[in-house]
């Protein structure tokens, strides 16, 4: 039997995705969600987790685009004048010519999960916004942090792909899974779709080429304000439960 874990990201990022993704939950298509800290749906996010504590829940870390949750003049290198997050592209790219400096990345992450932790509610995971966590010196800072903030699971990179990859990406994903393997717990396989279909009925063709030799989670995210988000639900909230009796597949809980 095929074991898997559909994980769905960006649990509080508005109204709109908490509504969606609590459909979801349900409708028992979801094993657990990974909560974004100071957005507009944060605290219905958390007062879903709150109330069911049957579900496994995360911190889905942002670095880019939002809104932060420290306090702009405490994370320079991270914001622009405006004092919002820089765009991804940007923050990748200043990444990268070293114009980010790690305490500041550090001081986020920490407020990020103590803006959650606050709340009262438990954190068993992290994943990134953008897969942002792949970066390397944002897996330094939760390399440094793990002890104090006591969460040894971290989401792996892509390896398995619903559209064939650049080789480049898929050799940078498998170099930092190694890394992250040494480091932290994570499931043997990670895979989404968002954004690289447009087939509604994407979990069928999913749950065929899956292994089965391990767990493999499925991040999706909720919601239908856009086609993406749409894709990526509707069909999973219709006919998800049904497919994966048919195809002999578990979902479960997210455990590491």
């Amino acid at each position: 039997m095929k074991k898997i874990i559909l994980n769905a990201d960006d649990f509080g990022l508005s109204k709109h995705t908490v509504e969606w993704t609590i459909k979801c939950f349900d409708a028992g298509v979801l094993s657990s969600a990974t909560i974004m800290a100071n957005m507009p749906g944060t605290p219905d996010a958390v007062d879903f987790a709150r109330n069911h504590l049957n579900f496994n829940f995360g911190m889905h870390l942002y670095l880019s685009d939002e809104v932060p949750t420290s306090s702009p003049k405490n994370i320079p290198s991270l914001v622009g004048k405006d004092g919002k997050l820089y765009p991804t592209r940007t923050f990748i790219l200043r990444c990268f010519l070293g114009l980010v400096d790690k305490q500041d990345i550090y001081r986020e992450i920490m407020a990020q999960w103590t803006d959650l932790t606050r709340r009262g509610i438990t954190l068993g995971h992290i994943d990134g916004h953008g897969h942002m966590h792949r970066l390397p010196i944002v897996m330094d800072v939760l390399i440094d942090i793990k002890q104090r903030i006591q969460c040894n699971a971290i989401r792996g990179c892509q390896n398995l792909y619903y559209t064939k990859p650049f080789w480049g990406t898929r050799l940078y994903n498998n170099w930092m899974n190694h890394r992250i393997g040494e480091k932290f717990n994570k499931n043997k396989y990670f895979l989404m779709t968002s954004g690289k279909t447009k087939n509604h009925e994407w979990l069928r063709d999913v749950l065929r080429d899956i292994p089965e030799d391990g767990v493999t989670e499925i991040g999706v995210h909720p919601g239908i304000d856009e086609e993406w988000r749409r894709i990526d639900c509707e069909y999973l909230l219709s006919h998800g439960a049904q497919v994966m009796r048919e195809m002999n597949v578990k979902i479960q809980a997210m455990r590491f």
